[in-house]
């Protein structure tokens, strides 16, 4: 290998690639000493080999059946990213593995140890793109182990997808996390007016009301996420005003727990430009940039959320003063990733899943000291000039009307 790694060097990247005839030689190298290929095949998860430059010489038949390919020579030569389709193997003119992102790569990781004698696992967080142009997020297990032939070092590479699982297992830990503070809260001032005697005080049935509301929204929230995954939700789009819709839902947040002693602003210059889109899953998006703004924001500090006309759409924002972590921003939109504690929090993700699949705009952010974060939604001024993939499941308020 042209360099060493030892699995603590994020910055170390292997720059060669190794031949077309060299892979091809490496591959009859291994058919010649009869390496057990159906064995492989007949395993589910898919398996790779690779050389010392990371680059596929042997792959079994679950990778095929997962890129939907037909020849296995299809993927030999490039690396696991590439032949994954991640978009991150694409950041570098060297690709995969030699990108700033690649750093934060468990796949990435494991194989550069197990090419140093050195066998590992580790969860990889994946944004690819599949065959119909969609970027889907995948959560893998990756294996490599350290395997050597004619004097020659291989990475025996392995990977299992536990997406399903994984999203199973985080929603349903954050949404009981959630419903039951919710609850606990609802419990709580219960038993306060209860011993009171039969005292039902004004503010606190207003407490109960806010937590029931709180309840049904958590409720309705995680419901819609979990449809948008599986590609069945609904999009009911209407004309409103973005300036309006950004005052309610900044309205919403400024008694939020997280606003205390915090200043939430909307910037003066926002647009009243008519805008076409879904207002509800729009609400899911903004909401969760204010919220998130709040969580990062520091007492005392202030959050400006506003709305502009840009390339021809609208463009949302939220700002807040606090810096997202160098290696944070990599991972910030991955689903099983969160800058809160443990099993808290798919906002980010989700944002981006709702703008990006539904509603045909773009997510995005920018964190620097000290300017400060900024995340951006932007959309099309009309669903007709948007490439909305929601399967067809596009209403408008005028059809549900008729």
């Amino acid at each position: 290998m042209d360099t060493q790694f030892d699995g603590t060097q994020p910055g170390c990247f292997h720059e060669a690639r190794s031949t077309e005839q060299e892979i091809r030689a490496q591959s009859q190298i291994l058919a010649a000493q009869h390496f057990p290929d159906r064995l492989f095949d007949a395993v589910p998860s898919m398996f790779l080999l690779l050389n010392e430059n990371r680059q596929v010489v042997f792959a079994n038949q679950a990778v095929l059946n997962t890129l939907g390919l037909t020849e296995k020579q299809t993927v030999y030569g490039l690396r696991p990213g590439e032949a994954l389709n991640c978009i991150y193997s694409k950041q570098s003119e060297n690709g995969c593995g030699t990108s700033d992102f690649c750093s934060q790569c468990g796949a990435n990781t494991v194989i550069r140890l197990s090419l140093s004698g050195i066998e590992g696992v580790r969860e990889c967080n994946l944004l690819r793109q599949n065959t119909d142009g969609e970027i889907e997020a995948l959560d893998l297990l990756v294996w490599a182990t350290p395997f050597e032939s004619e004097g020659q070092r291989y990475s025996a590479f392995s990977v299992m997808d536990v997406s399903h699982e994984k999203r199973r297992r985080a929603l349903e830990r954050i949404f009981f996390h959630d419903i039951m503070n919710i609850a606990g809260g609802i419990r709580t001032y219960t038993e306060f007016l209860a011993m009171e005697s039969g005292v039902a005080g004004v503010e606190e049935l207003t407490v109960i009301h806010n937590y029931a509301s709180k309840l049904v929204d958590e409720i309705q929230a995680q419901r819609e996420l979990s449809m948008a995954e599986n590609n069945e939700l609904t999009i009911r789009t209407v004309q409103f005003n973005p300036r309006e819709f950004v005052e309610d839902t900044v309205s919403m947040y400024r008694e939020h727990e997280s606003a205390r002693e915090k200043s939430l602003r909307i910037d003066s210059g926002s647009s009243k430009e008519p805008l076409v889109s879904d207002p509800i899953l729009l609400g899911r998006v903004v909401g969760n940039m204010v919220k998130n703004a709040l969580e990062a924001t520091l007492p005392g500090g202030t959050v400006t959320a506003g709305c502009f006309a840009s390339d021809g759409g609208t463009e949302f924002l939220v700002h807040n003063e606090g810096v997202i972590p160098t290696d944070a921003q990599k991972m910030i939109f991955k689903r099983s990733f969160s800058t809160k504690a443990a099993d808290r929090g798919l906002g980010t993700y989700s944002l981006k899943l709702l703008t990006e699949r539904y509603l045909g705009g773009k997510a995005s952010f920018v964190s620097t000291a000290p300017e400060g974060t900024t995340f951006r939604v932007w959309l099309p001024q009309t669903p007709e000039t948007a490439i909305i993939k929601a399967h067809g499941a596009i209403e408008t308020a005028e059809k549900d009307a008729s």
